[in-house]
């Protein structure tokens, strides 16, 4: 029996062959999302004479000095040193930082009333390495003696420790500060007195600090997790333009989406609905998989599909939630950060899409379009799922 192959069935081979290899490649480069590089977390708390400073941090990349413009460890010319250090023991690892220490303290810039001070390390927390493909969170503590009669600080650290989440207040209290900067970049003039106003544009949410700046700062956030750490989130979107590039169909999904992960966001962070990563990851891995296949098997956008791609923004919208709740985000600024959140993911969306649109823009309406881009491009998808579930779910390493 002669088995013939159609031309049109080598083109897709041919497509299928280049996209899978092109798959491979993003398998490789998809293991920097185990190693994102997140803002460190930095609580001022002042206690009496003496200003408490717990610093949440990944440690490694720190003592590694991975420089604060790489997204991921895995992209970072120091990577080797970082995944050594990242399999040392807490013990181990607490050797490694004494040697480091002293550059940690000279990098930190806390002033009183314009008076530098000087910061002493009081403890720090670490845990044993457990999985090294997860980053590991460390916690440092400094005490800080407060100057008799000081009625403000300034927080800043060095550019080479990278962005950093500060705050200062308790849940409480609806005048506490919370904001991102970035490496090298100071805090607003913080009152040193639960919520004293240090004069016109000077109190805990001062200008600087003020809706603004905020939802500034936590756009950047929100859509820097999108582009270029949110693979997983960058692929469940490409996966919906790709079964129909045309515009109402996008944007029925799309709105899908938004309108369903914008909730489970806002409800995630709120702390009404709580579901382990353990089980949120793996399924958000899984809804990339059922997307891609739905791609190879549908060719428009059902009630199906709708229903499908709501139940998975609840799902992307946990994942979110379970970003934006590292920060622990103060009353204060509350709904500024959220909403600026999640205006970052937005447009972080639409950046994706828009490039996609501008990839196959010449060749959304040719015949070949869907056997030699749509099927081939969900197959990929579907690929890079099924890896990231069976990953996430401990079956591979």
């Amino acid at each position: 029996m002669t088995c013939r192959i159609s031309l049109t069935e080598v083109r897709w081979l041919r497509s299928a062959g280049l996209l899978l290899f092109a798959a491979w490649c993003l398998f490789v480069a998809s293991t920097a999302a185990a190693h994102e590089l997140r803002p460190s977390v930095i609580d001022l708390n002042v206690a009496g004479d003496v200003l408490d400073v717990e610093i949440r941090v990944n440690l490694e990349a720190l003592i590694a000095r991975i420089p604060p413009e790489h997204t991921s460890t895995e992209t970072a010319p120091q990577v080797k040193t970082y995944a050594q250090l990242r399999a040392l023991d807490a013990v181990e690892l607490r050797k490694r930082f004494g040697d480091f220490s002293e550059e940690l303290l000279s990098g930190i810039d806390i002033a009183f009333d314009g008076q530098r001070a000087q910061p002493s390390i009081n403890r720090i927390d670490l845990i044993d390495a457990g999985d090294t493909r997860i980053a590991r969170d460390s916690v440092v503590v400094l005490v800080v003696p407060i100057p008799e009669g000081s009625q403000a600080l300034v927080w800043s650290w060095a550019d080479a420790f990278g962005p950093a989440i500060v705050r200062k207040g308790v849940a409480s209290d609806p005048d506490s500060y919370t904001t991102l900067l970035s490496g090298g970049a100071s805090s607003d003039a913080l009152s040193l007195f639960e919520g004293a106003s240090m004069g016109e544009g000077h109190s805990g949410q001062s200008a600087r600090g003020g809706f603004l700046s905020t939802l500034v700062d936590y756009i950047r956030y929100g859509f820097v997790h999108i582009v270029p750490l949110g693979l997983d989130h960058i692929l469940f979107v490409v996966g919906l333009f790709l079964l129909s590039p045309r515009v109402k169909p996008l944007v029925l999904q799309v709105s899908s989406f938004t309108f369903a992960h914008s909730l489970t966001l806002g409800l995630g962070v709120l702390g009404v609905l709580s579901v382990s990563p353990a089980l949120v990851e793996p399924l958000i891995a899984l809804s990339i998989v059922l997307v891609g296949v739905e791609n190879m098997v549908s060719r428009s956008v059902s009630w199906r599909r709708m229903i499908m791609v709501f139940a998975f923004g609840l799902l992307h919208g946990l994942g979110f939630a379970g970003v934006l709740g590292d920060v622990g985000l103060a009353p204060g600024t509350f709904a500024t950060s959220l909403l600026g959140f999640n205006i970052g993911v937005e447009l972080g969306q639409l950046f994706v899409l828009l490039v996609c649109y501008l990839i196959v823009f010449k060749w959304r309406k040719r015949s070949w379009y869907r056997n030699r881009i749509v099927r081939p491009g969900s197959l990929v998808i579907a690929g890079i799922g099924a890896f990231w579930f069976l990953e996430r779910v401990g079956l591979i390493g």
